[in-house]
C-alpha cells in the first residue's frame, strides 16, 4: 500500500515540495522565456516577495541591470552544462543592498530550455 501512496501525483507533488521547501539556499526555476516557475521559501525570504509573486514576474525584475547572472542562465541553455560563480552581488534597493552570492545554475532535462538557478549566499566573515 506503500508503494500506491507515492506515485500518486499529488503526493509526490507534496513531496516534492516539502524537500525543495528544505534547502536552505534560494531555487528558483526559470523557463525558456525567462519567468519564474517555481521558488522556494528561501527565494520567498531572499527576495522579499511570495511564491505566487515571484511566479507572475520575469527573473530579470529581481536580479540588478546587468548582473552576470542572467548571461550564465543563458549560457547552460546554449550549452546544457551546470555553471557556476563566485561572489556577485545580487544586491538591489528592494532586497536590502549588498547581497553576495555564489550561483550554481543547471538545466533541467526534463523541460526543454528550463533552468533551476541556486543562490547561497556568502556569510560576513567571507565577504571580508
Amino acid at each position: 500500500m506503500k508503494a500506491d501512496l507515492k506515485r500518486r501525483p499529488d503526493v509526490e507533488a507534496s513531496l516534492t515540495r516539502a524537500i525543495l521547501d528544505a534547502v536552505p539556499h534560494p531555487v528558483v526555476t526559470i523557463s525558456d522565456d525567462g519567468k519564474i516557475v517555481d521558488a522556494n521559501v528561501a527565494a520567498e525570504a531572499f527576495f522579499q516577495v511570495s511564491v505566487p509573486l515571484l511566479r507572475r514576474r520575469p527573473f530579470s525584475e529581481f536580479v540588478p541591470f546587468g548582473t552576470p547572472l542572467l548571461s550564465l542562465i543563458d549560457q547552460v541553455r546554449t550549452r546544457g552544462a551546470p555553471v557556476n560563480e563566485y561572489r556577485v552581488d545580487l544586491g538591489t534597493p528592494r532586497n536590502g543592498g549588498e547581497r553576495v552570492v555564489d550561483i550554481h545554475v543547471a538545466p533541467m532535462s526534463e523541460q526543454a530550455g528550463h533552468v533551476v538557478v541556486m543562490l547561497q549566499e556568502r556569510t560576513i566573515a567571507e565577504k571580508m
